[in-house]
């Protein structure tokens, strides 16, 4: 099973209102412009746009996609007014305003509906506000490439107080104000309709750095980043001292973006510090467009860094920027799994072509082998959690995710040994015998894990660890050894000549990584071995058998050897048992080529619990494998 990440419109549970889209270029996704399209529709009375570029789309003068969406948002009689930078308004983005301003291309914007400013740095921003209650931003400019051929990703919150606070940015520009004031913003704080809890945040005003190096001295756990420009001025190198301060204290830092894109001073200076792992993003120069940080992701105290701020020294002090700051457990998981695309799928070491880390390598070695299988196995099995490298990479199931999660669910459970095993050809079944004893002939099965109890040329039985069932097992293929563990695909079925014992002919038996145990024998008594058929009508025991059915089970008889037969002895343990054709008191046990006690020899006999077919009846039979299944205690 293949990992299949699209870029669909995100919503959380129950009637909510907050939406996350993400771009996603090598599968050509439209989610970006549809989300933003779909926004500006929405818009019954007023949106206020302010963007940095628009030049999607025009098509023979006609305004297409994201500017017709705007243009059709005034024709329906919505109040628009958009704010863009001043050193924009040249090329395809002057015809586009130009139209949209008054609705024919005359080589004049009406700035009554469009204006723009900031000379001394850029009006940066993307978002947009509908109807005094809904927000859009993020980090997506309105054009082709950024929608469709560069990471970025879309926000959309509702709330009348995160509303108010975009709006009062908007107007400040509207109204020719830009750059930096010296008024931070205030009331900063709301809840979105759906609960949750939004910080916003303008640059310059707000010190948006010193927001983000707080954040990441506070972290706990972790700190994510994407982004587009990691610039090499002073409040750039706040930001790298805070993210080597907390890779200092055990935090696990990471970080994707471009090298070669204004940034490979920060690249040099932190792609050797212990601690740190980046990753050079391989999609192209300027591809990475994001701007967002995640801080200690799938926690309560979790935070998620969204708007259109570079970590640069411009960014902070001349341009005029908006960060978004959501406290939430369950979007913190929703953004770390976007992250995890871009750190596993679609980065690599500097300039390089490929990426350097894989879905389910959780040994780290750039190969996915029985060893990450292993690993995935003994995580699942003890519960010991994982580590922040292993998560990323191996938490791949369940597919949609839990818990805000794009996929995984937080933790590396059987679901993602089975996904990694299943990747690497290895049968990883999740049936249990007992349940599939009350199948019909001709059923297929997949086996769950069980570790090999007996081998009897190419026919071996298996049984759960529980010791709760056992089952025969027939492959023309190379046969496991005992206390092996194996998972097994097949048909099931029922052997001939009467006894109609279960048995699985395999089509596939892949042996586990994880060292098998054989499990200690149930002791029976002789009366008990077979027991009553299961349920279900497809499964036969023996004759007259009575109690938990057995058969296929690794079970201990001990008793008084009454006689020897052809490759075979009979074993009385005082509870009365007889087969009615032996002539022996007991029972049968074919020992084939071992070595038979002595005729009067007390002894223990471990083997399978197994049954013939004679005179139109199943007796109880009991097989052991191998000469230490077989114990004299007192001989005659």
């Amino acid at each position: 099973m293949a990992i299949i990440l699209t870029a669909v419109l995100f919503a959380a549970p129950a009637a909510a209102q907050t939406r996350v889209v993400f771009t996603d270029p090598p599968n050509s996704s439209t989610a970006a412009r549809d989300a933003i399209v779909e926004f500006i529709n929405s818009a019954q009375n007023t949106l206020d746009v302010a963007i940095y570029t628009l030049t999607y789309g025009i098509t023979g003068g006609r305004l297409t996609d994201i500017a017709g969406a705007l243009q059709a948002a005034r024709s329906r009689g919505v109040a628009l007014r958009l704010v863009t930078d001043v050193n924009e308004e040249t090329g395809t983005q002057f015809t586009i305003l130009d139209i949209l301003s008054d609705g024919v291309a005359n080589g004049v914007i009406n700035r009554g509906v469009v204006r723009s400013g900031n000379p001394g740095g850029i009006m940066h921003n993307k978002f947009m506000v509908a109807d005094g209650w809904r927000v859009l931003t993020g980090s997506t400019n309105f054009t082709s490439a950024g929608c469709l051929s560069q990471e970025n990703n879309v926000l959309i919150l509702e709330g009348q107080g995160i509303a108010a606070a975009y709006t009062a940015e908007f107007e400040e520009m509207w109204n020719g104000i830009y750059g930096n004031r010296g008024q931070p913003t205030f009331p900063n704080s709301f809840f979105t309709n759906d609960g949750v809890p939004v910080e916003m945040r303008f640059g310059p005003d707000d010190d948006l750095t010193g927001r983000i190096t707080t954040a990441i001295y506070s972290a706990n756990r972790s700190v994510y980043f994407l982004v587009n420009v990691f610039s090499d001025g002073t409040r750039a190198y706040e930001i790298a001292e805070a993210l080597k301060w907390a890779a200092a204290q055990g935090i696990d830092v990471r970080g994707v973006f471009d090298e070669d894109n204004q940034s490979s001073a920060q690249w040099n200076n932190l792609v050797n510090v212990p601690g740190i792992s980046l990753g050079d993003y391989i999609g192209g120069l300027n591809a990475m467009h994001n701007k967002l940080m995640i801080v200690d992701a799938g926690t309560p105290q979790a935070k998620v860094f969204v708007g259109s701020n570079n970590w640069s020294n411009a960014a902070d002090l001349t341009n005029d920027e908006n960060v978004a700051i959501l406290s939430s457990e369950w979007w913190s998981n929703h953004y770390y799994d976007y992250f995890r695309r871009l750190y596993v799928e679609r980065s690599s070491n500097a300039n390089g072509t490929q990426p350097v880390r894989r879905y389910g390598d959780l040994d780290g070695d750039g190969a996915l082998t029985q060893a990450d299988y292993a690993i995935a196995l003994a995580l699942a099995s003890t519960g010991n959690p994982a580590s922040p490298y292993q998560l990323i990479v191996g938490d791949v199931e369940p597919y949609p995710g839990m818990g805000g999660h794009i996929f995984g669910d937080g933790r590396i459970d059987a679901a993602d040994a089975r996904w990694i095993g299943e990747t690497l050809g290895i049968v990883t079944g999740d049936d249990r015998i007992g349940e599939s004893l009350l199948k019909p002939p001709g059923s297929p099965v997949s086996l769950a894990p069980c570790t090999v109890t007996a081998v009897f040329g190419q026919a071996f039985y298996i049984q759960q660890d529980d010791r709760s069932a056992g089952i025969r097992v027939e492959t023309s293929g190379a046969v496991p050894a005992r206390g092996q563990r194996v998972a097994v695909r097949g048909i099931l079925k029922a052997l001939s000549g009467g006894t109609g014992e279960r048995y699985v002919e395999a089509q596939a038996v892949s042996v586990q990584p994880d060292p098998g145990v054989i499990p200690a024998p149930l002791t029976l008594r002789a009366v008990w071995l077979g027991g009553a058929s299961p349920p279900g009508g497809y499964t036969r025991s023996v004759t007259g058998g009575q109690g938990l059915y057995n058969t296929g089970l690794r079970v201990r008889c001990a008793g008084r050897v009454t006689g020897w037969g052809p490759l075979s002895f009979w074993l009385d343990d005082g509870s009365g048992y007889w087969d009615g054709y032996s002539g022996f008191s007991g029972v049968k046990v074919s020992s084939g080529f071992l070595t038979r006690p002595t005729v009067g020899s007390f002894v223990t006999v471990d083997g399978i619990s197994t049954m013939e077919y004679v005179n139109g009846q199943n007796v109880r039979v009991l097989r052991p494998s191998v000469q230490t299944d077989i114990r004299v205690l007192v001989s005659p």
